[in-house]
């Protein structure tokens, strides 16, 4: 095992920092801080930059609006397509990797996590990146709210 990984996981004594971790009961517990809120700034920053600033972005928008008129502009749209596929698939890799650091991970969870990332893009407005990063901090906000509201018997609900 490489000295950083093995410094990683243990401390710099050689000890190991944790056999278990309290909150998440994972034996591999790295201390981690929450990175979502500053993964989820960089994302939304990146892809505003992408579709905004370059042509790649522009490519992505005039294939999707019109695939045909598009080819007639000399794009090629299944490489167009090809390339928002790879996108979508490192976007996803990046949330799939903070969901696991942050709680655990089943096969059912996507049919959920599918409606609330609905419910984001629906709040924040279709076509904006940071209306659909604050409907998702407004749509975990009201879950949040509402769940703890109801544990504490209140009427009505």
């Amino acid at each position: 095992m490489p000295a950083p990984i093995r410094r990683a996981i243990r401390g710099s004594r050689g000890t190991p920092r944790a056999a278990t971790d309290a909150r998440t009961g994972s034996v591999f517990s790295l201390h981690t801080k929450n990175h979502g809120p500053r993964a989820a700034l960089a994302c939304t920053a990146g892809l505003q930059a992408l579709f905004a600033r370059t042509v790649v972005g522009r490519s992505f928008r005039a294939v999707s609006d019109d695939r045909e008129v598009a080819e007639l502009m000399g794009l090629e749209a299944r490489k167009v397509y090809a390339l928002a596929t790879a996108l979508a698939f490192v976007l996803v890799a990046v949330a799939g990797v903070l969901q696991a650091m942050r709680t655990t991970v089943s096969p059912s969870d996507g049919l959920l996590l599918l409606l609330f990332a609905f419910e984001a893009v629906i709040i924040g407005g279709m076509g904006s990146f940071w209306g659909t990063l604050l409907g998702a901090l407004l749509a975990r906000w009201c879950s949040s709210y509402s769940t703890s509201y109801s544990a504490t018997g209140a009427p009505g609900i």
